[in-house]
């Protein structure tokens, strides 16, 4: 009887093959978490954060530092501390975290996806002139041709799922029109699916510096922001703006002074 059965069995194939597609699922679900034990290495986080640093300082020029660490559940790459150095060897930008969740099983298709990426407090501070920063030596990559570069974005085959910018600061100035703006608690959720995009942004609090002559003479406009909340979805037949809340004061002195503070009594 043990030897009908077992002809039985192999006569059988729909199980073998069942049996062998668990089997390859189960070690396609491992490939992730082998990854993430090879990269907890020493020497493996260090010859991995080489290679980011050198390939960023080769295509954009830049130059930076950051402490690399996994984590196992889930799979995740975090850069601790990382730091932009400007030209003058102050940072230009300085986050204290960015924790990416990438999508081992599009990697295995052949197309990088980093899944879901989180930025925390980021600092940045930028000058701006003809176009190209001065405070960092960032070489921007040329589009390979004319065609490319008037592309539209196919929001189906974007490079992530999700990013989220928390209690961000920006400082940026543009040199050419003489204007410096100030952003303070910036946070930023977006995410991509289905072809479309759908963003969150919310802005606690910023100022605008505007210097601009009038009749030969340099006149000054110092305004401040004092919240602002967008909700806005992208998609193929365009974009709709579901909520925007903007609260500012505006100076109409000209004379160059502090700038206005939103706890202040109206005039």
């Amino acid at each position: 009887m043990s030897a009908i059965k077992l002809r039985r069995k192999l006569r059988d194939p729909g199980k073998w093959v069942a049996r062998g597609a668990c089997f390859l699922l189960a070690v396609v679900g491992l490939v992730p978490l082998l990854v993430a034990l090879v990269i907890r290495l020493p020497w493996a986080r260090s010859n991995l954060a080489d290679l980011i640093q050198r390939e960023l300082r080769a295509v954009l020029g830049l130059s930076v530092r950051f402490d690399l660490h996994m984590e196992l559940l889930p799979p995740a790459v975090v850069l601790a501390g990382l730091q932009v150095d400007a030209v003058d060897g102050s940072p230009a930008l300085l986050v204290e975290q960015v924790r990416i969740v990438p999508q081992f099983f599009s990697l295995l298709g052949g197309r990088w996806n980093a899944g879901d990426v989180e930025i925390l407090r980021p600092r940045l501070k930028l000058s701006i002139a003809g176009g190209r920063p001065l405070n960092l030596t960032l070489r921007i990559p040329e589009p390979e041709s004319s065609k490319a570069s008037k592309s539209q974005v196919d929001l189906r085959r974007l490079p992530l799922r999700s990013l989220a910018i928390e209690e961000a600061r920006i400082a940026l100035s543009l040199e050419d029109i003489g204007l410096r703006l100030t952003l303070n608690e910036l946070d930023l959720d977006v995410t991509t699916g289905a072809g479309a995009l759908d963003a969150h942004v919310q802005l606690a609090s910023g100022a605008v510096h505007l210097r601009r002559l009038k009749d030969g003479l340099a006149v000054f406009d110092d305004d401040a922001i004092c919240g602002l909340q967008l909700r806005a979805h992208l998609d193929e037949g365009g974009l709709l703006v579901r909520r925007l809340e903007l609260g500012a004061r505006t100076d109409w002195d000209e004379a160059s002074g502090a700038p206005l503070s939103c706890r202040d009594p109206a005039p």
